[in-house]
């Protein structure tokens, strides 16, 4: 070939050949979505997907070898993988044993092997895969406590409480717990010792707290009721157990004063609504006010929230009167839908007596917060 100008060119012509390298022909594997898996004895389960690397011409079986069959349960146990779908996923599922022992967290490794007989031979030399596995105990040596509605309050008018106790595990022998009142004269208990057994230990038995009506204007009081493991007559592992306590809120009905009940123990609100409505308002929660002595006039409680962009309270003002100063009144917490990104926020309720609308008896009543 020439150029326009005489030259005579030299083409040269290259040959490409392409060869496709199908799937099956690239090295055979496992394909783990993870090494390391949680599961709880609580119902948390744990899991993890299986797929092969390439794809084969026959069928490939995966077994799941369980380490510790005791403490957990796989599922399935045998995977199946063919020439359509070897590189979809398949999961595992690991469901930790809910036993009654406080055995602590335990480990185990779940272990993918090829089953070479029923398998590809392209896939007889792949190696094992192993999964580590961590199970979370949910058992304990101690005591598991629960105060009737979230809190335990009594008035000194011997009015009662509530609160239930169990063992957090099973024992191997009797678990004696002596149960006292920080201040026998704001409050009694009974009983004064509670006895588990290995048939019994997660059977609540119920302690009764009663208030003791004293002649002192002394204000409300917090007395601590303390529960103790006695070691001596206990199983050894409940022995190290700390003590436990249950704070008492006791009404004193000789001086002005408010008791402020929260529902559950605390107030806590969302700013999302709770149901779909029209309104913007957020989830609510309560608590409840009630005087501790017999007014001789009215008594008028003004309940403000500090921050309005976050929270509202409903009703403003509560008012008691010589009739009704014993009966409690509630008052409802609602969230504000604000369209700010300011993570949870911390905001307090303020009751105040009204002096000027109440009897002279609670102006000195100082503010409570919530």
């Amino acid at each position: 070939m020439r150029s326009p100008g005489g030259v005579l060119l030299a083409v040269a012509v290259v040959s490409l050949t392409l060869f496709a390298v199908p799937a099956h022909a690239q090295s055979a594997g496992l394909t783990i979505s993870t090494a390391a898996v949680t599961a709880t004895e609580a119902g948390t389960t744990g899991s993890f997907t299986v797929a092969l690397v390439t794809q084969p011409t026959g069928t490939v079986t995966l077994s799941a070898v369980n380490s510790a069959t005791t403490q957990v349960s796989v599922s399935p146990l045998y995977l199946t993988f063919t020439a359509n779908n070897w590189n979809n996923p398949q999961t595992v599922t690991l469901t930790a044993t809910d036993d009654t022992a406080a055995d602590g967290d335990t480990t185990a490794t779940i272990t993918m092997s090829v089953l070479d007989a029923t398998s590809d031979s392209a896939y007889h030399e792949v190696a094992d895969a192993t999964v580590n596995l961590t199970v979370i105990d949910d058992d304990f040596c101690g005591l598991a406590i629960l105060e009737s509605n979230g809190s335990t309050g009594v008035t000194e008018a011997a009015t009662t409480d509530t609160f239930t106790v169990a063992l957090g595990a099973q024992p191997t022998n009797n678990v004696v717990v002596s149960v006292t009142s920080g201040d026998a004269g704001e409050v009694t208990v009974n009983p004064a010792q509670l006895t588990y057994t290995n048939a019994n230990w997660s059977t609540t038995q119920t302690v009764t707290v009663t208030g003791v009506d004293d002649t002192t204007g002394d204000g409300n009081q917090t007395p601590v009721v303390t529960l103790t493991i006695v070691d001596a007559s206990s199983d050894d592992c409940f022995d190290p157990s700390a003590d436990s306590t249950v704070t008492v809120r006791v009404s004193d009905d000789d001086s002005a004063g408010l008791t402020v009940v929260e529902t559950g123990g605390s107030i806590e609100v969302t700013e999302a609504a709770t149901t779909s409505t029209a309104t913007t308002s957020g989830s609510t929660d309560t608590f409840t006010v009630v005087l501790n002595k017999e007014p001789t006039g009215n008594v008028v409680i003004r309940v403000t929230s500090d921050d309005v962009g976050e929270i509202a309270v409903n009703p403003a003002e509560l008012t008691y009167t010589n009739a009704n100063w014993s009966t409690t009144q509630t008052v409802t917490v609602t969230g504000i839908n604000d369209s700010e990104i300011d993570g949870t926020q911390i905001t307090t309720v303020t009751l105040s007596v009204i002096d000027a609308s109440s009897n002279d008896a609670y102006d000195p009543v100082a503010d409570h917060t919530i």
